[in-house]
């Protein structure tokens, strides 16, 4: 049987029902298959608010719904409100035309999915699209994760105006939060351009590109305002704007307060969408920035609320089972994704990566260069950048990038890697035209907190404190 095509009749029905009987629109028919999916799924759960080919793709990772179990997919769709019929006649058309491609006798290889045996493949939690892994959690790291109240350690960063997004970032040492350095790369990319700009135009440029050198440690002939690209360092934008008070006449820095200051806040504790733990600011300079390891350390700025707590970092050794929290897309409650796996091996990461490849191949793609990095430094347990991969649920795949994955060590929530970013990144943008690969071959990245720690502690530490 040629198994691209019977794939390709699967995925072009499920594209039908969608269109005909799913969309949504038709919020009974979403419903009843929701309720009949949830008899899989453990409950709706996280997906409740997922479409049909989303819900789908959930199924499908489990292998309770495919291209060779089409029976099942009939028992879903019995309770839909209108239109059942029709749906299992597309249905029974697509598994007849899926029955005759039997008699081709192309060779196409089978590719094994990434749970390879029955232990494997133990149902987790409602909307878990990527991951594998079982989600059983020992109950006293439920205790543990409710007595911490994580929402008033982990905040929601929102930018707003033209730069307008949003990420996560969460309290760290006695005044900072730590988040993803592209969240705010946007934002310090034009501080830095407007900045050299008013610099150009100043009748004392010559002792500021010097003072830019000194506080940036930056060469003159590095100096431009299409970017800066920070390397282990602080930007003391503050310290920049002091000095261009101070020439004649002064040079305004009002439009420097909109974009570092008022239009940036990061805000805690969630209750019916308001920060009940405190809405805060933050500091002209910036204490630590790195792109490569794409990590950005701000100052909070002191104001009415007190302070949120800190949570600790793993400095030593990265454990495997993790939980990951935060606020994807923007939503005004703290989220979870509980008992996600870290790839601490980079030959079980080589496996399941090789797979992921094989998969694309089988469809017509070559994707090598796709998940090239998704791969450790020799003899480390860490790209050259301090990335490890992990798999999450599809919820978190968009604007979660600061997200803290903790592990429950000694009793207390541990920082082990901050979440970046997925692999193949083109899956993860919201202009790609393809269809999703089975969730199995998705990987997302973090950057390891002992590689972080140790940067901070060479560069910056005052930041980790004692």
């Amino acid at each position: 049987m040629d198994l691209r095509k019977a794939r390709m009749i699967y995925n072009r029905l499920k594209t039908e029902m969608h269109n005909a009987y799913y969309t949504k629109t038709m919020v009974d028919n979403l419903e009843n298959f929701r309720t009949e999916a949830s008899t899989h799924l453990l409950g709706p759960g996280l997906y409740q608010y997922q479409s049909f080919l989303e819900i789908c793709q959930n199924l499908e990772g489990k292998g309770v719904i495919g291209w060779d179990k089409l029976g099942t997919l009939k028992d879903l769709v019995q309770t839909t409100s209108g239109g059942e019929t029709h749906l299992l006649e597309m249905i029974n058309k697509a598994e007849n035309d899926i029955q005759g491609l039997s008699g081709n006798i192309q060779q196409t290889r089978v590719v094994v999915p990434v749970q390879d045996t029955p232990e494997d493949t133990v149902s987790g939690p409602a909307g878990n699209f990527h991951k594998t892994n079982s989600s059983a959690l020992p109950y006293n790291d439920i205790q543990i994760i409710g007595k911490y109240d994580l929402d008033k350690y982990v905040g929601l960063i929102q930018i707003t105006g033209r730069l307008e997004d949003s990420g996560t970032g969460f309290r760290v040492g006695e005044k900072y939060l730590m988040t993803a350095y592209h969240v705010f790369k946007r934002t310090i990319d034009q501080v830095w351009e407007r900045a050299i700009q008013k610099v150009k135009h100043s009748q004392r440029k010559g002792e500021l590109y010097r003072e830019i050198e000194s506080l940036f440690n930056i060469s003159e002939d590095e100096i431009t305002p299409l970017n800066i690209k920070p390397k282990k360092q602080p930007l003391p934008f503050g310290k920049l704007f002091e000095q261009f008070r101070r020439q004649d006449n002064g040079i305004n820095v009002e439009v420097f307060e909109t974009l570092l200051k008022e239009s940036i806040s990061v805000k805690f504790g969630f209750k019916d969408g308001k920060p009940t733990a405190g809405e805060f600011h933050f500091e002209y300079d910036i204490p630590f920035a790195d792109a490569d390891h794409d990590v950005l350390v701000l100052q909070i700025s002191e104001g009415e609320n007190t302070l949120p707590p800190p949570l600790p970092l793993e400095e030593e050794f990265v454990t495997s089972s993790v939980h990951l929290f935060g606020y994807p897309q923007g939503f005004m409650k703290l989220l979870s994704d509980i008992k996600c796996s870290i790839y601490v091996d980079n030959n079980e990461l080589q496996k399941d990566v090789t797979k992921a490849i094989e998969w694309w191949k089988g469809e017509g793609h070559s994707f090598e260069n796709h998940y090239a990095v998704c791969r450790y430094a020799d003899d480390k347990r860490y790209t050259d950048t301090g990335k490890m991969f992990l798999q999450t649920s599809k919820q978190f795949e968009h604007n979660s990038s600061g997200s803290p994955v903790v592990a429950i060590i000694n009793d207390r929530p541990v920082v082990q890697l901050m979440y970046l970013r997925g692999y193949p990144e083109f899956c993860y943008s919201k202009e790609n035209s393809l269809p999703p690969p089975p969730p199995q071959y998705l990987f997302e990245a973090g950057v390891a907190m002992p590689v972080v720690t140790q940067l901070l502690r060479e560069c910056c530490p005052n930041i980790m404190g004692k």
